[in-house]
């Protein structure tokens, strides 16, 4: 897939490698076996995951054993 490819299926589907708003951290880490940046806001209000050319940024879920949960990802 070129850069031009990546770009257009993003912005036509929302998804990237099968993730989109609303998908859990799990999720995230089994589709992007890729090194990364975690950045976790004042005690824990959120979680931004910088993959480089990726970042996704996470809220913590509601309920006991609730994951987080991605709220935007960034091209």
């Amino acid at each position: 897939m070129t850069g031009v490819e990546f770009l257009a299926s993003f912005l036509t589907t929302g998804e990237l490698y099968g993730l989109r708003v609303g998908s859990t951290l799990t999720e995230v880490d089994r589709a992007l076996r890729h090194p990364f940046v975690d950045v976790v806001g004042e005690e824990g209000a959120w979680l931004r995951r910088d993959y480089g050319l990726v970042e996704f940024a996470f809220n913590p879920g509601t309920g006991p054993g609730a994951e987080w949960v991605a709220a935007t990802a960034t091209v």
